[in-house]
């Protein structure tokens, strides 16, 4: 079975070169309806990183994290056991340096047409891999060879946007301080009691700090590529760094390395978990 489904993906591949008439999304139809009720074929690559903190390899890191826990959750065929080495935004660029040389070269000679018409400037066509949003293209010579390489259909691609040390105020715990300081201000009997413990809770405060990463994920088609799926998320892994309520005061520990990996693994984590989710909810078509 598994056979006929290769020799009819590549039939309908094969069709779509040699019929001018077919375009590349009959074969990619073609491709998707063939390997309906199968686990997805695909190759994690190489991440990027577009934050200031190039030196600690989050992206190397993250891309791990990210297929490990692919592989856990058994809804998908990985055809390697690490991610791709190759940079893939490297690639899209050199693939796209001779259309710069040829707007170069219109431009000087004043055909202004031959620049708009160009591959470049097609609504679909999407301008950076890190900014390709669904729906969009991202340069299916490169996709389809990376596809081909590896016998994968399809190829995921991770961003990491964000990445640091913050601070931020505990709004659930203020809330709930809140409204037991009314509560406490509100019994009956209490009075002076009463106004006092409600007043020392109405400025209780809880304070977090800890690593934040926000990630962009995208499933490229390789065949075409087309982004079918792409999702923004950010996490937080917080600890205590003050807490203050009433006379009683708590200090956390520093931040450590381990905070900082944690914080990647529960990105990877609920990354993978919003790809399963969207293919039980039929949001994503793999």
């Amino acid at each position: 079975m598994k056979n006929m489904l290769k020799c009819a993906v590549a039939l309908a591949m094969g069709a779509a070169i040699i019929f001018p008439g077919m375009e590349t999304e009959a074969a990619a139809a073609d491709i998707v309806a063939a390997t309906a009720g199968k686990s997805p074929s695909c190759v994690v690559m190489k991440f990027s990183d577009d934050t200031r903190y190039k030196g600690l390899e989050s992206d190397e890191r993250f891309a791990e994290l990210v297929m490990e826990k692919m592989l856990d959750s058994g809804r998908f065929q990985l055809q390697t056991q690490k991610p791709i080495a190759k940079d893939m935004e490297e690639m899209l660029y050199n693939e796209r340096s001779q259309e710069f040389v040829d707007a170069k070269r219109a431009i000087e000679s004043g055909d202004l047409s031959a620049v708009f018409e160009g591959q470049a400037f097609k609504d679909e066509m999407a301008n950076t891999l890190s900014t390709a949003d669904k729906g969009q293209i991202v340069a299916p010579s490169v996709t389809s060879r990376i596809g081909k390489e590896s016998n994968a259909e399809y190829l995921v691609h991770g961003t990491i946007v964000n990445l640091g040390k913050g601070t931020w105020e505990d709004v659930d715990f203020k809330t709930g301080t809140t409204i037991a300081a009314e509560v406490l201000k509100n019994i009956p009997g209490f009075g002076l009691f009463g106004s006092i413990g409600g007043g020392l809770l109405q400025n209780a405060r809880k304070v977090d700090t800890g690593f934040g990463v926000m990630v962009d994920m995208r499933i490229i088609r390789a065949v075409d590529g087309k982004v079918v799926w792409n999702q923004r998320s950010q996490v937080r892994v917080k600890k205590t760094k003050n807490l203050n309520v009433a006379l009683y005061t708590k200090n956390s520990a520093s931040l450590n390395e381990t905070d900082y990996v944690k914080a990647l693994d529960k990105a990877a984590q609920e990354v993978v978990k919003s790809m399963v989710k969207d293919l039980d909810e039929h949001k994503l078509f793999l």
